[in-house]
């Protein structure tokens, strides 16, 4: 029982997998490029994530902040908040109104949702489609609310949000060791 859970679980993602190395370089090279031309450019990287997503763009900051793969000073990412005291009486403006506070035009957003996007990340991309700001996202299947909102914008065709949500820990791996190919050693 045990190994035939196992086997279906590795299949599955292998499934998912295969789709998403076949249809995102092309969006993970934009995402990438993005973000180092952001930094590049004396920007900020804000990062923000709805449910548990926050914990990947949480983890996203620490891997910016301290290295990916190499050692090499930090880079300035900083993850929004839920601090839904913030817009107690509008829950959907906990990350736009962060961003009105913090937002300028070198910066950039990146927004992660696994499951159905939640309206304060809608909101936070639509702020920064409205100061001329690039966004870009990352996504499960079927978030059509995400799309037109992102630049770029990779989605895992999963409609499990615990694969997506692995699968975007494995992304944010791959986009973090690019920035730092292309901003540290010059590849690009």
């Amino acid at each position: 029982m045990i190994n035939q859970l196992f086997k279906q679980r590795i299949d599955e993602h292998n499934a998912v997998l295969s789709k998403l190395s076949e249809a995102s370089v092309a969006s993970a090279e934009a995402i990438a490029q993005a973000v180092a031309n952001c930094f590049l450019n004396g920007g900020r990287l804000y990062i923000c994530g709805g449910g548990s997503s926050h914990v990947i763009a949480k983890y996203l900051e620490s891997l910016f902040m301290g290295g990916c793969r190499m050692a090499r000073p930090p880079l300035p990412a900083v993850t929004l908040m839920p601090y839904y005291y913030l817009s107690s009486d509008n829950p959907a403006e906990i990350f736009e109104k962060q961003l009105t506070a913090l937002l300028t035009s070198s910066d950039m957003i990146l927004a992660i949702s696994a499951a159905p996007a939640p309206e304060a990340l809608v909101k936070a991309l639509r702020y920064a489609g409205h100061m001329g700001v690039s966004a870009a996202g990352l996504a499960g299947k079927d978030q059509g609310t995400l799309h037109g909102l992102c630049d770029s914008l990779i989605t895992v065709e999963s409609n499990d949000p615990l694969v997506v949500t692995e699968l975007h820990i494995l992304l944010v791996h791959i986009i973090c060791h690019w920035v730092d190919e292309i901003i540290f050693t010059g590849n690009q």
